[in-house]
């Protein structure tokens, strides 16, 4: 079985996928071909059944064509092909609506490195690229001119497929510029040489002056195709800039903030600066970041989230709070989650499965639809607190049968997850030009979120509450499923897997 799609994904619901069965006779004599081609939805129930009985001659190939099939349906998709004697195959496939826009709120925490995943993203609503190429050390390895040949190779692809670039500036140092208590560093390192190279670079420069040297470089070079950067990546809870544990406070990460926002915005004064500890909202780094006013020092906050394998619900509380401590200093800046992680793999190339390191597996779900229903549900409650982008991590690649259930959206080759169809669909209802109206608060037991974008009222709605009754849909509405398929009927029976309700 084939298509001949980039990754088995349709980007034409009207019409449908579109395959073929294909087969060889190696024999001397004729043959029959015979066996039952099946499609299965994102529920993994069947919606498309053909048996398949066709006579193959002596050395000799058969092909039959499959086309318009399931038109007008959109969703992840599961092609089996069962013969009644042999080992059975399966697609993965996708049938989304892509997005037109060169603007969106989602994106990921590394660009994939193959052209053809990053165009299959931006159909799917994924449109921003967190890159780390501009590192202090990579475009002045001395105390010399500046050289960004190295991440300009990396950003001018991204944006050569129309694709939006933050440009992290991931360490507070380059080697020549900092002059860092060695041994306490080799004591951290232990035999990881990786590790030893970055901590020297996680350390404070000796002069700011530098520092916003490179701040300057970097706005200064890619002024007029890029307007956002992020300063430094998870400082102080962790050894990527300028670790609590080696003596550093906030205060000294807010310096460098400091430096750095002046720095741009004399460089460029359209550009946007991301600023914060990059940790989740309850962080006590968060707090003291807002109670020591590093946000006068950034237009946007930055949180991170690997989240427990529990209800994405839990989390609601934390976000509104952290939006409320900085509306409580006078703040009304919006927050990009620049991190998040939501996993889940049906097809596990080894067992037992793991996505990667320990926060990633922590954030591990069961299987694709849990995983698809609260990817939507983390969307629902970020955009509702505050959150005005979402970065997945991450877009890595992995080799065949190897773990790649990182990059949350795709198997190997580019075959789809049910995630990319479920964002495929999020995408299209919730613009970046979304706006948070209201949380119900009853029927008891319903979590249901009202937003407004491109112009009509969409409310994604959901119950971790068993048997809940029917819901009357309101006259000018129609339901969706979670791949943005049209629901009949006037009501909608609430379950653990959002739907949305979406303006006529």
């Amino acid at each position: 079985m084939e298509t001949a799609r980039p990754g088995n994904v349709f980007t034409d619901p009207q019409a449908g996928l579109a395959f073929r069965l294909q087969a060889f006779n190696a024999t001397e004599t004729a043959q029959t071909l015979s066996g039952t081609m099946t499609l299965l939805n994102y529920l993994d129930q069947p919606v498309w059944r053909q048996e398949v009985t066709q006579s193959v001659e002596p050395k000799q190939a058969a092909q039959t064509e499959y086309e318009h099939v399931l038109a007008g349906q959109r969703g992840f998709f599961r092609l089996q092909w069962q013969p009644r004697h042999g080992l059975a195959q399966t697609l993965r496939c996708a049938v989304i609506e892509p997005s037109p826009e060169p603007d969106s709120l989602f994106g990921m925490n590394h660009a994939f490195s193959w052209e053809f995943l990053l165009r299959l993203s931006h159909a799917a609503g994924i449109r921003w690229w967190r890159d780390w190429s501009v590192k202090w050390h990579t475009v002045q390895p001395q105390s010399a001119k500046f050289n960004f040949r190295v991440p300009d190779a990396q950003i001018d692809r991204v944006l050569d497929t129309q694709g939006q670039v933050l440009v992290l500036l991931p360490f507070p140092s380059a080697p020549w510029a900092t002059k860092p208590d060695m041994e306490k560093i080799k004591a951290s390192a232990g035999n990881d040489r990786y590790l030893l190279q970055r901590l020297v670079v996680a350390c404070k420069p000796e002069r700011l002056e530098d520092f916003a040297a490179y701040v300057r470089a970097t706005v200064e070079h890619y002024r007029g195709r890029i307007r956002v950067f992020e300063i430094l990546n998870e400082p102080l809870y962790t050894d990527y800039a300028v670790p609590s544990y080696f003596g550093y406070t906030a205060a000294d990460y807010i310096a460098l903030l400091r430096t750095a926002f002046e720095t741009a915005k004399a460089a460029d004064p359209a550009c946007l600066v991301i600023g914060g500890i990059a940790s989740p909202p309850d962080s006590k780094w968060i707090n003291e970041f807002i109670e020591q006013d590093g946000l006068r020092w950034c237009d946007v906050m930055n949180l991170h989230l690997y989240p427990h394998r529990g209800a994405p619900d839990a989390y609601e509380g934390a976000f509104r709070a952290c939006s409320e401590r900085m509306k409580a200093r006078g703040s009304t800046h919006p927050i990009w989650v620049t991190e998040i992680g939501c996993y889940g793999e049906d097809d596990p190339a080894f067992t037992p499965f793991n996505v990667g390191d320990s926060s990633m597996n922590s954030a591990l779900r069961p299987n694709e639809l849990r995983a698809s229903a609260d990817m939507v549900k983390f969307a629902t409650i970020l955009l509702a607190t505050g959150t005005r982008k979402v970065f997945y991590h991450a877009g890595t690649c992995e080799a065949l049968n190897q773990s790649s259930a990182g990059n949350i959206f795709f198997e190997y080759g580019g075959a789809p997850r049910k995630q990319y169809a479920a964002q495929a669909a999020l995408s299209r209802l919730l613009g970046p030009d979304v706006e948070f109206v209201r949380k119900w608060t009853e029927p008891a037991g319903l979590r249901a979120f009202e937003f407004r974008s491109r112009g009509r009222t969409v409310t994604v709605l959901w119950t971790r509450k068993a048997g809940a009754s029917a819901l009357t849909i309101p006259q000018g509405y129609h339901a969706q499923d979670l791949m943005g398929n049209r629901l009949a009927g006037p009501e909608t029976i609430p379950t653990d897997v959002p739907v949305y309700w979406v303006q006529d």
